[in-house]
């Protein structure tokens, strides 16, 4: 009768940990790595990062954006992959002050490609830490 009821304790704590990851721990992020969303505005376009050529890699990771400046080409496409231990965001726009032209969220080694339209100086911040902060400068 022991051993019955602590399984069901355990069980009922396991069902409620899938259900706080599945939920991205109450931060409103859906499920699947990054946000279900896509990317689509005059700046910059999520694209397929398998079908995308001469791609820029920015790693997350130890709290950081590395690097944490690239210059790139117009209609160049710039990956974002998520090598920290936890959720990121990338969002276009100086901390607390977002501007709205990209803003998604990557889980632990999730990735997400943007292809960049136009030319101009794109600040971009974590809002889960403010202080990870990097840019992208398009010429």
């Amino acid at each position: 009768m022991k051993r019955k009821k602590i399984f069901q304790v355990k069980f009922i704590i396991t069902l409620l940990l899938i259900n706080i990851f599945q939920t991205g721990c109450g931060n409103n992020y859906s499920s699947g790595g990054y946000s279900s969303s896509p990317v689509s505005t005059s700046t910059a376009q999520e694209v397929d990062c398998n079908n995308s050529p001469n791609i820029t890699i920015v790693s997350i990771q130890v709290s950081s954006f590395i690097p944490a400046s690239e210059t790139i080409p117009i209609n160049s496409v710039v990956k974002w992959i998520n090598n920290d231990s936890s959720t990121q965001t990338v969002t276009s726009g100086a901390p607390n002050s977002p501007n709205g032209k990209f803003d998604f969220v990557l889980t632990p080694t999730f990735s997400k490609c943007l292809r960049f339209t136009e030319s101009g100086f794109f600040e971009y911040y974590s809002r889960n830490l403010t202080l990870m902060t990097a840019q992208i400068i398009v010429q």
